[in-house]
């Protein structure tokens, strides 16, 4: 399984680490047997050919796991131009997913095999104040944005379709490619699947675009993920049963690098999650 595609920190313990953004619910609770560690640091220069990425070198027999920090975007001039993508029932595709062994549990009296790579985090925390951008740019910085959440979201629907996966990872580097990468991968182990809610579209609303300079865009969005996870012949009875039915409504920002295919998403911060369990459409707070 392809973990990311760039430094990350990998911890071979039994403690789960949980990962919010982009809509992405976790649909187990069970420990993983892999946890990657993602240490923070401060905005610095880089591209997505070639990001800023320092070593750390771990302290022996010890592991430190800081604890991100979350804040809301502070005032800054940026144009608001609201844009919305609704995921369309009419997308989900035909699901066939091969079972997929999981990764066996490290032996309980043997050392952990301890790697930390930092990796760059650049829209966490308070950021700084930020430029307003030209209606070009901006509207090329809304498109990456929409049309990575869509492959996203199809990938989800047909885990076992690595053309959907690819299509998925590419329009992201960094970060955001491990997050989107190591959940295709999880619904493969699981067997699991998404599939569209009758009534309460999947929609991803751009609210605001910016540049942290010239390389570098900040997006502000705000998620309606009213996927349903389903379990392939998880009912004992036969066929598939119900493995997560929440709706979240999720709003956080996307940190985009300048490449040479365009803009790809490579940060993902998120500032305020609810998850719900409605019972009408109106129950849902719109974005």
């Amino acid at each position: 399984m392809k973990v990311m595609v760039r430094p990350g920190v990998i911890v071979t313990i039994g403690v789960v680490l949980p990962i919010a953004g982009l809509g992405l619910w976790s649909p187990s609770e069970d420990a993983p047997e892999r946890v990657r560690v993602v240490l923070e640091t401060e905005p610095v220069a880089g591209t997505a050919a070639a990001p800023a990425t320092r070593r750390v070198i771990p302290t022996p027999n010890r592991v430190d796991t800081p604890v991100e920090a979350i804040a809301v975007v502070a005032t800054q001039t940026m144009p608001i131009e609201e844009t919305t993508t609704v995921i369309s029932p009419s997308t989900t595709l035909p699901i066939t997913i091969p079972a997929s062994p999981r990764v066996a549990q490290p032996d309980a009296h043997a050392e952990p095999d301890v790697e930390i790579i930092e990796e760059v985090r650049w829209v966490t925390g308070m950021m700084p104040v930020l430029s307003p951008v030209d209606a070009a740019t901006a509207d090329a910085v809304r498109s990456a944005v929409h049309e990575a959440w869509a492959t996203h979201v199809a990938s989800l629907r047909a885990p076992e379709d690595a053309t959907l996966e690819a299509d998925a990872s590419r329009r992201r580097s960094g970060y955001a490619r491990y997050l989107i990468d190591s959940r295709v991968s999880e619904y493969r182990a699981m067997r699991l699947y998404a599939t569209p809610a009758f009534g309460i579209p999947t929609t991803l609303t751009v609210a605001a675009v910016a540049a942290l300079d010239s390389d570098r865009m900040i997006a502000t969005y705000c998620v309606i993920d009213s996927e349903i996870i389903m379990e392939r012949d998880g009912d004992p009875r036969g066929g598939d049963s119900f493995h997560n039915t929440v709706v979240a409504r999720e709003q956080g920002r996307f940190g985009l690098l300048r490449s040479a295919d365009g803009w790809l998403i490579d940060d993902i911060a998120v500032t305020d999650r609810q998850v719900l369990h409605p019972q009408a459409p109106s129950e849902v707070p719109p974005c």
